[in-house]
């Protein structure tokens, strides 16, 4: 079955049969049909394009697991040449405020606050006035 389309003018737009989207298509008066264009073809990535991508990620988590090495090689150096010291906590006292003041090298406040939360058996942030705590000297 054929369509008919009465078109005027020189361009003019005709609904895509294979689609909800409209196609330009020859305009010429008296045209009895229209011929609608092939439908654009989707761009397939390349497999070359694939590969760079691939190995951008690979290269990606290499790169964040070496990180995560070092970071975790320099608070074990830390750790283990760290001296010990008593304190008693005062008013106003806080795990970050202690950590802060009693940091050691090469590691962050948290991971000091870790520290001391793990070599003084602390499960909870809250501290007392007058407890005695271990913390890095």
């Amino acid at each position: 079955m054929k369509s008919f389309a009465m078109i005027e003018g020189n361009l003019a737009l005709a609904p895509a049969a294979h689609a909800t989207a409209f196609q330009v298509v020859d305009g010429r008066l008296g045209a009895s049909e229209y011929v609608a264009a092939p439908a654009p073809r989707r761009a397939e990535p390349d497999r070359l394009h694939l590969v760079f991508v691939a190995a951008l990620i690979v290269v990606s988590l290499i790169g964040m697991i070496a990180v995560f090495q070092s970071q975790q090689a320099r608070f074990d150096a830390a750790l283990a040449h760290a001296d010990r010291l008593e304190i008693v906590v005062e008013s106003g006292d806080t795990l970050w405020t202690i950590a802060e003041h009693h940091r050691l090298d090469g590691v962050d406040t948290q991971q000091t606050v870790d520290i001391i939360r793990g070599w003084n058996d602390l499960s909870a942030s809250s501290l007392q006035p007058g407890d005695t705590i271990i913390v890095p000297a």
